[in-house]
């Protein structure tokens, strides 16, 4: 079975709150890879958060930054849970795994700082 690799790029012109909302049109059915940043002009400690409404319409959190500054790429993962429990796992035995999404990403900038830009791109294999 072949896989592909996907990105869609948010092109984040926040406004003059300083904020920025998108969503994209359309739906992805895979595994996060990575979500690039670029901080363009955008201000020090700007609030990035990263999301995915699944096809369940429960959230899925991809990526919560409170105090992104600098460019960088992030790699999310989330924590295994217990089978039986649906808890997470203790400290000393978590698993990490990749995070599967089925459904549209969204991206939500605050704190952004008076009608500046960067970009961030995620990375879907599916």
């Amino acid at each position: 079975m072949s896989h592909q690799i996907l990105h869609h790029r948010f092109d984040l012109d926040v406004d003059a709150s300083g904020d920025f909302t998108e969503t994209t049109t359309r739906s992805y059915n895979g595994y996060i890879v990575k979500v690039e940043y670029a901080d363009g002009d955008l201000a020090d400690g700007t609030d990035l958060t990263i999301t995915a409404l699944g096809d369940s319409l429960a959230s899925i959190p991809i990526l919560a930054d409170g105090a992104a500054d600098d460019d960088t790429v992030y790699y999310p993962v989330q924590v295994s849970h217990d089978r039986a429990t649906g808890a997470e796992l203790a400290t000393a035995a978590n698993i990490w795994q990749r995070i599967h999404i089925s459904g549209t990403i969204t991206c939500v900038v605050a704190n952004g700082g008076v009608s500046t830009s960067g970009t961030a791109v995620v990375w879907i294999e599916v």
